[in-house]
């Protein structure tokens, strides 16, 4: 389990670049990656990725359609009912000078999200959104 390995993300901590949990940050960012580029492309568009963003720490509303898992921090996302996610990357973290930084993202309702766009920290979009 994610958790077991580094425990939640804590919003606007600095985490130093070198040490245990930059290790198992990329190590779980590596893992998702893989498995989403060989299996689980299969479940695009589906429920699954919905839960499977759940059980990595987004909060994540009905109805909601993920295409891929192309978010790294999941703990700092938070999606309305009925988003669309399609060909997104999302990033809520920073390299700063002092480490590793995260910051939340929210998504409201109805948004949607086309044609490789990215969503980038401490942002939030609200409800009705379209972009790409």
């Amino acid at each position: 389990n994610k958790w077991v390995l580094m425990g939640r993300i804590k919003m606007n901590e600095t985490y130093p670049m070198r040490g245990w949990f930059m290790a198992v940050w990329l190590f779980i960012f590596n893992h998702v990656s893989s498995l989403d580029s060989t299996y689980l492309h299969l479940f695009s568009n589906t429920p699954v990725f919905s839960w499977m963003y759940r059980m990595l720490g987004a909060k994540v509303g009905k109805n909601c359609r993920i295409n891929h898992l192309g978010a790294p921090d999941y703990d700092c996302l938070d999606l309305g009912n009925d988003v669309l996610l399609s060909g997104v990357s999302i990033y809520s973290h920073n390299f700063g000078s002092m480490g590793l930084q995260f910051k939340p993202i929210v998504i409201e309702d109805h948004c949607r999200f086309f044609g490789y766009s990215t969503i980038l920290s401490n942002t939030t979009f609200k409800a009705r959104t379209i972009i790409g």
